[in-house]
């Protein structure tokens, strides 16, 4: 074919050039997809954005998952696995390793959550499984040893000083 491929005509406008699904590119953004002011509505329920397969979010989420509820347990955990170079092999061995407890305070998880990644938020490498609270306490101290250090330091000494003034309520009401 000299010249090359024959462009392919839009059907809404025969003048223009097809973009996708048959249309020009200024109908295709109208009609296809969700921009600005104008988002499509999905089909299932016209007061909700159109996510895929002319469905709103949660229909299509519970379309997909429809056939088989485990699946999205399991690939949700796998994928955020991945997100750590982890596979679910190596998170198993890595939690018969702990025992199935947390690394800080040597405690399950409660039932329903699972032990959480740790990792270094500098080198990007795994250091362990925590509970969401030693997670959670982890992250508010920013990973920060010397800040831990000095909560620590704080929790000691706010606990001797209510100590102190027990002992000193206690022989003031002796007198």
């Amino acid at each position: 074919m000299p010249g090359g491929p024959k462009p392919r005509i839009a059907i809404c406008h025969p003048d223009r050039k097809h973009h996708a699904k048959g249309y020009c590119s200024s109908c295709y953004r109208v009609h296809c997809r969700s921009y600005g002011n104008n988002p499509v509505q999905a089909k299932c329920h016209p007061d909700r954005p159109h996510k895929a397969r002319g469905m709103c979010e949660s229909c299509y989420t519970a379309w997909k998952n429809r056939e088989n509820p485990e699946r999205l347990a399991h690939w949700s955990r796998a994928a955020t696995l991945r997100v750590y170079g982890l596979t679910p092999e190596q998170y198993n061995v890595m939690y018969v390793a702990q025992s199935g407890l947390c690394a800080i305070c040597k405690k399950p998880p409660k039932q329903g959550q699972v032990l959480h990644v740790d990792h270094d938020h500098q080198t990007e490498r795994v250091r362990g499984l925590l509970c969401l609270q030693c997670n959670n306490g982890l992250g508010s101290f920013r990973d920060n040893p010397e800040l831990l250090a000095e909560a620590q330091v704080y929790l000691t000494k706010t606990n001797l000083q209510q100590e102190l003034d027990a002992k000193n309520r206690q022989n003031y009401l002796l007198i």
